[in-house]
């Protein structure tokens, strides 16, 4: 369509042909002008073409102003190939060399190199391979666009997934064998055929703190870990931290033979905590395992309860025992609707409205609940008293809640007869009397868990029996399920997280300052793929808690110049050399311009006289 635009250079002729020639000008005598004439044509006998040279220049501007706009391309025989480069991405990768930069880095500057050289009209296929395997780009054309891209290209903390990779390329060489395979990689393999391998690694000392834990005694708190020396014997220095201060609190020196996991002192200090981190100070090529963090599970599962009872006693005693809680206590005549607690404990009292903000027990409810799920008809009183019947549900649920109970018999004096329990509110029952529920958990409506006793504990003896305690513990759980199943995790590992009551939103900060947003029906999905503290912010109505994990590097990625068995890719190579393609037009735009300046200096000349 481009080269409509030579229509221009009939219509130059056209105009040329049909234009005035002549100019009107001014002199003082007219044989003066007759004699500068004569002078003028003696010395310049070019002057009848200057009208045909400008004429010539604007036909050619036209041409290639058309061309340009066509976008020609011009074909290069068989200097072009098609490249398939596997970049490792894994945790070893981020080692140092001597100069400061990382293996990684190098290996992008191997494939930016060969981009660089490589003949106009190559493609390009760029996969990375850490914890996941990634497609970054394809069979790409474009020499810019696909440095671009690798220049965005980030090493992670995982394990490299180099079945996959290989399992990949095989399957692209089967569909095309002019492939020319690259890996890039800090692996030694000891068989490769059909791939060239560009063994990135290099010598460097390493040092790793692994399995870094504790213990809790009664008023005391005691930290193990090993240390490691991947290349050399070592005498290695730790230095502990805690709860964000800046000054160590305890420092340890270790002498580690090579390769062997060496144990350090324990370090024994009093009180809780939140946080603690070990860090190696040695120096060495990899940094990501010269340090690791440590979470409280106790510090993170720790929940505000409020206790609304005149006799507290019981309730007080079996939290205190079961469980992490900090429970303020009130007596009923005080309670005015006061909101900001993970559970609410209401014993042998009404407190008229449901809290929104968390979840619930109902101990001895006398009279209906709005937003509870079930009705009160009344109270009842057995002629011999009752004694209660546990659930032999298998629901997993109840199973759960009656775990670790030996059934002891538990009797009652007198009971709620709660009837008409909503569906919608997934009840299920722990205790009975005479089908009546005794003990029943579910949720109210707002969708908070709810615990219900039927009776009052202290008319009963069940506050007396092995069992209370045990049901209070796993009811406990029921009402606060841990929202991490664990606090460390490898690299490359995903996410197991449970959504706290009311929460709406889930928003996940990594290491690198990357937030991510997410919804209930996605919080299984999240890839730890940075070594360092994520942070976890649990989004509700009634406010937001935060929460920490920690991930590591995986053992597998911190000894360096590790051997691998083999990367075949089997099949029979063919050329893979392919037609190139040259179309680059800044030579025409460049001479364009060219033309256009002659064209305006001929024009001048020819107009104004400029002789």
């Amino acid at each position: 369509m481009g080269l409509w635009g030579l229509i221009g250079i009939p219509i130059l002729i056209l105009i040329y042909i049909i234009k005035n020639k002549y100019t009107e000008q001014t002199v003082s005598s007219t044989y003066l002008w007759t004699l500068s004439e004569r002078f003028l044509k003696r010395r310049n006998p070019l002057t009848m073409v200057t009208g045909l040279i400008a004429l010539f220049l604007q036909i050619l501007a036209v041409a290639a102003i058309s061309i340009a706009i066509a976008h020609p391309v011009f074909t290069l025989k068989g200097v072009a190939r098609q490249y398939y480069f596997i970049l490792d991405t894994s945790g070893s990768m981020a080692a140092e060399n001597a100069d400061g930069t990382t293996l990684f880095d190098a290996g992008k500057a191997h494939i930016r190199d060969m981009i660089d050289n490589a003949g106009n009209g190559s493609t390009y296929t760029l996969v990375c391979v850490g914890d996941t395997y990634d497609v970054v780009y394809e069979s790409r054309d474009d020499k810019a666009d696909a440095l671009e891209m690798l220049d965005e290209m980030q090493v992670g903390g995982g394990e490299g997934a180099m079945q996959t990779a290989l399992f990949e390329a095989r399957e692209a060489f089967a569909q095309n064998s002019g492939l020319q395979m690259y890996l890039f990689t800090d692996k030694n393999y000891t068989t490769t055929e059909n791939i060239t391998l560009v063994n990135l690694s290099q010598v460097v000392e390493n040092y790793a703190i692994a399995d870094l834990g504790y213990v809790l005694g009664e008023e005391t708190v005691t930290l193990n870990a090993n240390v490691v020396s991947y290349e050399s014997d070592a005498d290695l220095t730790v230095e502990f931290y805690k709860n964000g201060e800046t000054e160590a609190f305890s420092t340890q020196t270790v002498s580690v033979v090579k390769g062997a996991k060496t144990p350090i002192a324990p370090v024994t200090f009093e009180g809780e905590f939140n946080v603690v981190e070990a860090v190696i100070l040695n120096a060495d090529g990899q940094k990501l395992d010269n340090g690791s963090v440590l979470f409280s599970e106790e510090s993170q599962n720790e929940y505000k309860v409020l206790l609304v009872s005149d006799t507290p006693f019981f309730l007080q005693s079996a939290l205190k025992v079961a469980g992490t809680a900090k429970v303020d206590t009130l007596a009923t005549a005080s309670y005015v609707g006061q909101s900001g607690y993970d559970l609410y404990i209401f014993d042998c009292f009404n407190p008229g409205t449901m809290p929104k903000d968390g979840a619930v027990w109902l101990i001895n409810l006398s009279g209906n609940l709005p937003q509870s799920g079930f009705s009160v008809y009344g109270e009842n009183e057995p002629k011999d008293g009752a004694e209660l019947s546990l659930s032999k549900s298998t629901s997993s649920i109840v199973k759960a809640l009656t775990k670790d109970l030996r059934g002891t018999a538990v009797y009652v004096h007198t009971y709620q007869k709660y009837g008409a329990l909503q569906n919608s509110c997934e009840f299920k029952t722990i205790y009975t009397y005479n089908s009546s529920p005794m003990v029943f958990i579910g949720k109210n409506g707002y969708g908070n868990r709810e615990v219900v006793f039927a009776f009052d504990l202290h008319e009963s003896n069940f506050p007396l029996t092995y069992d209370y305690v045990v049901l209070i513990r796993n009811i406990l759980e029921y009402s606060f399920p841990k929202v991490l199943e664990k606090y460390t995790y490898d690299c490359g590992e995903v996410l197991a997280m449970n959504a706290t009551p009311d929460c709406e939103t889930i928003e996940i900060e990594s290491p690198s300052g990357v937030k991510e947003l997410k919804t209930l029906n996605t919080i299984g999905n999240y890839r730890l793929g940075e070594v360092g503290v994520y942070t976890i912010t649990m989004n509700a109505k009634s406010g937001s808690k935060t929460y920490n994990v920690y991930a590591q590097l995986p053992e597998t990625e911190r000894a360096p110049l590790q051997t691998e068995s083999e990367f075949r890719i089997y099949g029979e190579p063919t050329d893979g050399k392919k037609d190139g393609k040259y179309d680059r037009l800044i030579l025409i735009f460049a001479l364009l311009s060219v033309m256009f300046i002659a064209d305006w200096v001929v024009y001048c000349y020819d107009k104004y006289q400029l002789r």
